[in-house]
């Protein structure tokens, strides 16, 4: 029996081009920016922010044509009140307030390639 290597090295490749490839995750700048915009937005100031390692969020969690979505740990942040806020949590103009261990989902906004929103936020309760 005779072996075709140029036949199997062409059938490798097609199959390998066929194979769903990762998007690179969005800069750490990027989704930085987008972050501090949200926290902004909801009355605190981001005064110090350690990220971890970017990922996608997981296979269960992807919507079927949906926008691309990663998971951001969050290490620690440290926010600052910009306005008094009621519950669930008594803040006051001005006081700090430290989180580690959270994590934040973003998802690219639909029609708006490059434009990322905060759609998630676990151990941080301050909204």
């Amino acid at each position: 029996m005779k072996r075709r290597p140029l036949l199997s090295l062409v059938l490798c490749s097609s199959a390998i081009s066929f194979v769903p490839g990762c998007n690179p995750s969005p800069p750490e700048r990027i989704l930085r920016e987008t972050i501090t915009t949200y926290f902004e937005e909801n009355h605190y100031r981001v005064v110090e922010m350690s990220m971890g390692e970017i990922s996608s969020i997981a296979m269960g969690q992807k919507r079927y044509m949906g926008t691309e979505g990663y998971v951001v740990p969050i290490r620690s942040i440290t926010l600052e009140a910009t306005r008094d806020k009621g519950e669930p949590v008594r803040v006051r103009k001005g006081d700090r307030l430290i989180f580690i261990n959270g994590m934040i989902h973003v998802r690219e906004k639909a029609g708006e390639r490059g434009t990322w929103i905060v759609v998630n936020i676990s151990g941080i309760p301050v909204l």
